[in-house]
């Protein structure tokens, strides 16, 4: 299993929601930049870029704006 946040977690992340019919349809028109991080870091790790609910991008270059914060702890 690929490193939690990393590119490659990412990537198959945005496959496996992407196979999701009901899930596609659900978030059709539906477009964002979403920060995905850790809680305890200045810096967050990756960017999910969705267009019309689809994955289109996948960076941990950040957008102009990300419109949705994810922020995970390492706490369990």
């Amino acid at each position: 299993m690929d490193r939690f946040l990393s590119i490659p977690w990412m990537e198959a992340y945005a496959a496996h929601c992407s196979a999701d019919e009901s899930l596609a349809a659900a978030l059709k028109g539906f477009n964002a930049s979403i920060e995905y991080g850790w809680l305890d870091k200045d810096y967050p790790n990756i960017y999910l870029t969705l267009v019309n609910g689809l994955p289109q991008d996948i960076s941990e270059t950040p957008p102009q704006k990300a419109l949705l914060r994810v922020h995970a702890s390492q706490e369990t």
